[in-house]
């Protein structure tokens, strides 16, 4: 049932975003046909979690903030779409969920700026993302969303009908463990995504 629940929910999602937004995806092709991999993107509003499950051509799961989980109605429907809760006082506990989700060969959504950009500017990434990719040895892929901090930027209730682009870098090779490096490349890896 959450296959099929999630599968509708990007379905009529995509419907959306091609009609309101004029959706363009470039690079869908970079996503990887089978096998973990981390999508690393960066972030600048609440419509960014859905537009990269829309432009995914596979399922992702996603990481949201533990607050969102305290009503059990959106804990349900949060867990139906993939979301898994990130407790930053736990991320011991993030970390090892996120390492099944990629070794039981799916795809795990990340920003890794760990939250949303007030400006429209990328910020410096955390080591999250690194140490996912360290661990798991899943490929990273960089993910830019260009457009969405206008279409529902901070404090905007209601979504703009703006013009909003995602492009899909290659792969990014992961070497090395210095976790604070690795993520200042993956974050150079989606601003070179202009």
């Amino acid at each position: 049932m959450a296959i099929f629940f999630s599968t509708f929910v990007r379905l009529i999602a995509k419907v959306i975003a091609l009609l309101y937004f004029s959706l363009e995806v470039r690079g869908s092709e970079n996503i990887p046909r089978r096998g973990g991999f981390i999508v690393a993107s960066n972030h600048a509003s609440f419509l960014d979690p859905p537009l990269l499950a829309v432009a995914s051509p596979r399922l992702l799961g996603f990481f949201s903030k533990a607050e969102m989980f305290r009503s059990p109605v959106s804990a349900f429907f949060l867990r139906l779409l993939g979301a898994f809760p990130l407790d930053r006082e736990a991320d011991a506990l993030s970390l090892r969920v996120g390492l099944r989700i990629l070794r039981n060969g799916k795809g795990l959504a990340i920003f890794p700026e760990g939250t949303r950009s007030r400006d429209g500017r990328m910020g410096k990434g955390k080591s999250g993302v690194a140490m996912l990719a360290v661990r798991s040895g899943c490929p990273v892929i960089p993910m830019r969303l260009i457009g969405s901090d206008r279409a529902l930027p901070p404090g905007n209730a209601a979504p703009r009908p703006v013009k909003i682009r995602i492009i899909i870098g290659p792969p990014v090779k992961i070497e090395g463990d210095d976790y604070a490096e690795i993520a200042a490349v993956v974050m150079e890896h989606i601003r070179a995504l202009a």
